[in-house]
């Protein structure tokens, strides 16, 4: 008698669950949707990669890189892990790729004359983990999350620097090369549904790339993209972070 109870009494929990997930299907409840992809874009805040060291000679170099307008795209891939009364939590998968022009460039606080061409980009990797808060009047989460990677950071960059003995008395100098580093990010964002499987999404992030080296050489022959064609000067330790504010699409499978 007492195994029939406790079997009747987990069937009758079973069947309660499962007519609790059929309403929950039937009212457009997104709850059963475990897989989703986005697509996001948005512009980053103004900031600047540094680069500092000292050349064999131990002169000070010290140079500030400053951007115009930098964009970012990116792509993501992500499962829901758990849903319910606490909010929801999310696994996911991101790519995302940044690039601008260089508006001005600084070497011991001078400004220095930029060539045209010079730019610097970033394509990165994460896996992000994020909580989302219940649902808000209905249609309208808030989020919360953070992400850790992999990022190339390459540098195309020429600038001049006076130099009385260098042809028209103005040194070349290049930033090139790719470097591979680790990298990681903070968000906050919201989510709007506008329907069952379809959601616009925002976010605020702060990136952080990790530690990094960049060379710099003294030209024999100018020109953007003449690489290492030249002189290596010293070697720089680089620091590079960016605020970004993106928005785009998720869709739910």
């Amino acid at each position: 008698m007492t195994r029939f109870a406790r079997a009747a009494g987990l069937a009758a929990i079973f069947l309660a669950s499962g007519a609790h997930a059929q309403a929950a299907s039937s009212s457009g409840m997104q709850e059963g949707k475990r897989i989703y992809a986005g697509i996001f874009t948005g512009a980053v805040a103004p900031d600047h990669q540094g680069l500092l060291g000292r050349n064999q000679a131990g002169v000070l170099r010290d140079i500030a890189i400053d951007y115009g307008s930098p964009a970012m795209v990116g792509v993501n891939l992500g499962v829901i892990a758990a849903d319910g009364g606490f909010g929801r939590a999310r696994f996911e998968l991101e790519l995302s790729h940044w690039q601008a022009d260089v508006s001005a460039l600084s070497l011991n606080d001078v400004d220095r004359v930029v060539l045209d061409g010079s730019e610097s980009s970033v394509a990165a990797g994460f896996i992000n983990a994020r909580y989302d808060s219940p649902r808000i009047f209905g249609l309208m989460r808030l989020s919360l999350g953070a992400g850790f990677g992999i990022a190339g950071v390459d540098n195309e960059i020429e600038y001049l620097v006076a130099n009385a003995a260098a042809t028209n008395g103005q040194a070349h100098i290049a930033i090139p090369g790719t470097e591979v580093t680790y990298a990681y990010q903070l968000m906050a964002g919201v989510e709007f549904e506008l329907s069952r499987r379809l959601s616009l999404v925002g976010d605020v992030r702060r990136l952080q790339i990790g530690d990094y080296q960049a060379e710099r050489y003294i030209l024999n022959t100018p020109g953007i993209g003449a690489g290492t064609n030249g002189t290596l000067d010293s070697i720089l330790d680089a620091d590079w972070s960016a605020t970004t504010f993106t928005a785009g699409l998720r869709y739910s499978f």
